[in-house]
């Protein structure tokens, strides 16, 4: 944009949209700016780089002008959409008739704004008038003349078409014609053709095809326009891969960035209301995208870009530009930023419409604007494209690129126990300030730093199983082994990270228990344990404490023995334990028994023992006093019910640790005798409360086409406790509670009364000891045998005559094997939906701030290895230098604005899906306050006169209070404006916190 003068006069400009100070335009006629009006153009042709929108506007700034003047605000908003729809569909573009910079300005100016607009709530109506109205063209735009105060958002075109309006369901004539248009307009009326589609729909439209449009987002054929060719090999498209271009990457990436910014009205919504208000644009992208084809291209790009940039290989795996094509011209590390920062757009839009719950309440506008034909059920259509996937070699693309990413934390970390060396580098993030990795700064910890993609990879997992049968079985029955071992790795060694355990942990805590309450599942992972994948594949510190590989082990006996020793060994976390519980419920009953003889169904000793030290720990005083820890030691005795009483031939080794280890039953069994129940109903769980939770928890059934998981909070403090409203969030993301274990039971129960007669678990404890009573009649329990001796007992108590005769006397049909035995499940409902949804969008908003301090603060040299000579040569030789060889032609070498990479997009909105600790503070070029009096000093001004004489005076004012300072004077800070302090990320927020992030309020 030039200089600071210019800078300034740009700034001064845009605050004429301000007006009046009470926004009175009918005193004040100059606050009222026409449509057509040559105003408007600076937006597009003046900024040079997007840091001339980005960074001269705070997002104090914005909310100054949009609180000034309503009007004017919602006018920028639809002129900029109407002039970026112009020019996108120019047939020329790109070219000097439609200019992409134009384009990509509007873009910018968008992506800065629309925050601040969905911010406004009160607003909605205005909103889906702009957006979701047919017509709209037709608006009145004289303010004097306008049916109603809204006319000065402004009309684009005379045409007396009525306005049908979604929130009156009325055609309103147009009997304003606009008096006032401009004779001399340089860029003639922007929204001159008709409406035929609501403005929000054609945005969207539009949007799509930019990211496939020639010259501009895929490479020059000599045909311009919309060509929809997907950008890699992958799913859908065979071929030879070849190097990412970032040009073309670049322009994505804004496009991408915009889409995402539309689609996030849900931000200001509450986790009760996210879902079943939903997002209208995302609504669209899901919904009306047609043709098939375009659609399909679109999510196939995405998914193949996703799947490329997981995989470990650093020279396909396309996170690179350089390459002996180019002459390894794009080596820098600003290039490395661009691609991750592409990436992470293509991760976020494909994660958003895969989850996207269509929301009941808000889809007859499809309908009543004619997006969806009448008789046309609405579907959210990228759901229904992904469920069709169905050869194996595009299963085991998607599925290998994604684990593969899961998987590189666990090899780096052996590969550091193999050589110490490389715990000095970090291989993985490839980048020690890219945005493909997030430093763990304060957590203490050796463990390798993961991807910022992590989360929303366990995501994309999680959610083609559920919509996707083919990926279903495959994963089930050839990879879900290696999956639970991982998502547990991940439990285990990231629960303490302030930066992980509130979304990725909480994600994987509860897609563990999805997996785990499956028969297939269970059955799988019966299966050995293969001694080669548990020397080679697995961390030392994640073996088990044996001399060497289990020779009889099953991976559910290592998912155990793991889950044991975190509950024996850790102090009570009330965001993990639970599940852990839950998981031991699941694992430990067969399901069935099978003749397949390669399966171990029998618990080895070491898995007995390490149950046996779960009961001994949760049997003291102080946890048979707190009624949750009560509640989860019940569910493990139930367990252990179920399992003797069931099957107790393949319960033989557990009935024999029982029985040697009986010490540990009685002394719980005493315990439970002995204490009174304390039932304090403030303690207990709040029973429901009418018809707001029995709506808001009813389960929703999450079928091929629509459906999602989980998501996540931050950290914050060491309460554990959780009160007031988070209660209900929490019992929604609960399984359904086992028979007497709910808390309408709970309710019932005398105050004071006797442990015994209040514990959910005593009646499983009774009939454990029962059995194993049962067995010591019956078989001699050598104290300390050999291990002669001990396989003659498990073979005396796997033959014990009448077995289930002799114990259906004493157990209820509950522990039978003719009753069905329910596993503990996670239940979809609009609670958990929301909470999910708070989760992915708390994930995006805290890598868009970590995207934009990274960006900001990462240069060329900047290298998570050492920079060769080569890579020194070819960024000389893009400075003029001849270090390169005679033979070699010279190429053109593509320089992106990097200020692209540095847009904080939500900095400073108010979000209430999660509480926002703070925004990052940003430091106006011109004081606002200053300013604001000069133009209500000056508001009769014409805006000719006052850009002449902002321009006359752009040399003689530069000691004015409102001059903008020259940057090379201006005082240096920390961090640039846009970007995140240099304090650590968490201080500066902290998404979806269990105790925090649902209290509707930042």
């Amino acid at each position: 944009m030039g200089q600071a003068d210019s800078k300034l006069a740009f700034k001064n400009k845009v605050f004429m949209l301000a007006g009046s100070a009470d926004g009175d335009t009918k005193d004040d006629m100059n606050a009222f700016i026409a449509s057509d009006d040559p105003y408007w153009n600076m937006f597009w042709e003046e900024p040079t780089s997007a840091d001339d929108i980005y960074s001269l506007l705070t997002f104090n700034d914005i909310k100054t002008l949009r609180d000034a003047n309503k009007y004017n605000f919602i006018k920028l908003v639809r002129v900029i959409v109407l002039k970026l729809i112009k020019t996108a569909r120019h047939q020329s573009f790109p070219s000097p008739k439609a200019q992409p910079s134009h384009l990509l300005n509007c873009i910018r100016v968008l992506n800065r704004i629309i925050p601040f607009l969905f911010e406004m709530t009160e607003w909605n109506k205005e909103i889906n008038n702009l957006f979701w109205s047919i017509g709209y063209n037709g608006w009145a735009e004289n303010p004097q003349t306008s049916f109603t105060a809204q006319a000065t958002v402004g009309s684009f075109s005379s045409d007396p078409r009525g306005l049908t309006s979604l929130e009156t369901g009325t055609t309103r004539p147009n009997i304003n014609v606009d008096l006032r248009q401009s004779q001399n307009s340089t860029q003639g009326n922007v929204g001159a053709s008709l409406q035929e589609k609501p403005l929000g729909q054609e945005l969207m439209s539009v949007l799509v095809d930019l990211l496939f449009t020639r010259e501009f987002t895929l490479p020059p054929t000599g045909i311009k326009g919309p060509d929809y060719v997907m950008w890699e090999v992958g799913i859908g498209h065979s071929g030879k891969y070849t190097a990412p271009n970032p040009e073309l990457d670049s322009n994505r990436l804004e496009v991408l960035r915009l889409l995402v910014t539309l689609t996030s009205q849900g931000l200001f919504q509450t986790p009760k209301t996210t879902v079943a208000e939903g997002s209208r644009f995302l609504t669209t992208l899901v919904c009306t995208t047609s043709p098939r084809n375009k659609l399909l291209t679109l999510i196939c790009s995405l998914l193949n870009v996703v799947c490329r940039s997981c995989k470990a290989d650093a020279d396909n795996n396309g996170l690179t530009y350089s390459s002996p094509a180019n002459n390894h011209q794009y080596s820098s590390q600003k290039f490395y930023d661009l691609r991750s920062t592409f990436v992470t757009y293509t991760l976020q839009l494909l994660t958003l419409m895969l989850v996207y719950p269509l929301p009941q309440q808000d889809l007859a506008f499809l309908h009543r604007l004619d997006m969806l034909p009448k008789d046309q059920t609405p579907r959210n259509l990228v759901r229904n494209a992904l469920a069709q996937l169905h050869k194996e070699n595009e299963l085991n693309f998607v599925y290998s690129s994604m684990i593969s990413l899961l998987l590189r934390p666990i090899q780096e970390a052996i590969d550091n126990e193999a050589n110490p060396f490389n715990l000095l580098k970090n291989n993985f993030s490839g980048s020690p300030t890219s945005p493909m990795s997030v430093q763990q700064n304060t957590f203490k910890s050796s463990m390798p730093s993961l991807s910022s993609w992590t989360t929303e990879i366990v995501v994309l997992i999680w959610e083609l199983i559920q919509c996707n049968k083919n990926f279903k079985n495959f994963v089930y029955s050839k990879k879900v082994q290696e999956l639970m071992v991982t998502t547990l790795y991940y439990i285990k060694f990231y629960r303490n990270d302030p930066i992980w355990k509130p979304n990725l942990i909480r994600i994987l805590c509860y897609f563990t228990l999805y997996l785990s309450s499956d028969d297939l599942v269970t059955t799988k992972l019966l299966s050995p344990f293969p001694s080669s994948y548990y020397s080679n594949q697995i961390p030392n510190f994640y073996k088990l404490n044996t001399s060497g590989p289990p020779s009889n082990l099953s991976y559910r006996d290592f998912l155990v023995i793991q889950i044991c020793t975190m509950l024996t060994t850790d102090d009570f976390d009330i965001t993990i334990t639970p599940n852990l519980f839950e998981y031991l419920y699941n694992l430990l009953p067969l399901t069935h028994t099978d003749s397949n003889s390669k399966l171990k169904v029998i618990l080895p000793y070491i898995t007995c023992i390490a149950i046996l030290n779960v009961i001994k720990k949760y049997s003291l005083e102080p946890n048979l006093k707190d009624p949750l820890k009560m509640d989860l030691l019940a569910l493990l005795m139930r367990a252990i019910a179920h399992s003797v009483c069931r099957y107790h031939k393949e319960s033989r080794t557990l009935l024999y640790a029982l029985a040697k280890n009986e010490k540990v039953l009685l002394n719980l069994l005493q315990s439970v005798q002995t204490l009174t129940f304390e039932f304090d109903s403030d303690e207990a769980v709040a029973p429901d409360k009418g018809v707001t939770t029995t709506t808001l928890n009813t389960p929703v059934t999450r079928s091929p086409e629509p459906g999602s998981p989980n998501g996540g909070e931050n950290f914050e403090g060491e309460d554990d406790g959780i009160d007031g409203p988070d209660l209900e969030y929490e019992e929604s993301l609960r399984p359904t509670p086992l028979t007497g274990m709910s808390t309408k039971a709970k309710s019932k129960l005398p105050a004071d009364a006797p442990l015994m007669k209040t514990w959910a678990g005593y009646r499983a404890l009774k009939v454990v000891m029962r059995a194993v009573k049962l067995v010591k009649e019956e078989v001699q329990i050598p104290v300390d045998g050999s291990r002669s001796d001990v396989v003659e007992t498990l073979i005396n108590i796997e033959n014990i005559p009448n077995y289930q005769e002799k114990v259906s006397k004493f157990v209820t049909a509950e522990f039978l094997p003719k009753s069905k035995l329910e596993p503990l499940t996670f239940n979809w409902s609009h609670l958990s939906l929301g909470w999910y949804e708070s989760i992915v969008w708390g994930t995006i908003v805290f890598q868009n701030i970590t995207m934009a301090k990274n960006s900001a603060s990462s240069s060329w040299y900047k290298r998570s290895s050492a920079i060769s000579f080569k890579d020194v040569a070819s960024v000389a030789s893009s400075w003029g230098f001849s270090w390169k060889s005679k033979d070699s032609k010279p190429t053109q070498i593509f320089h992106f604005d990097s200020s692209i990479l540095q847009l904080n997009i939500w900095n400073g909105a108010e979000i209430k899906l999660f509480k926002i600790r703070r925004p990052i503070e940003e430091k106006p070029i011109v004081d606002m306050t200053n300013l604001m009096k000069r133009f209500r000093l000056n508001s009769a001004a014409s805006i000719q006169t006052t850009d002449s004489r902002a321009r006359q005076n752009s040399t003689s004012t530069i000691n004015s209070p409102n001059q903008l300072t020259p940057i090379n004077s201006r005082q240096s800070f920390g961090t640039p404006r846009n970007s995140v302090s240099v304090t650590n990320n968490r201080e500066s927020i902290y998404s979806l916190s269990r105790q925090n992030s649902y209290m509707g309020q930042t």
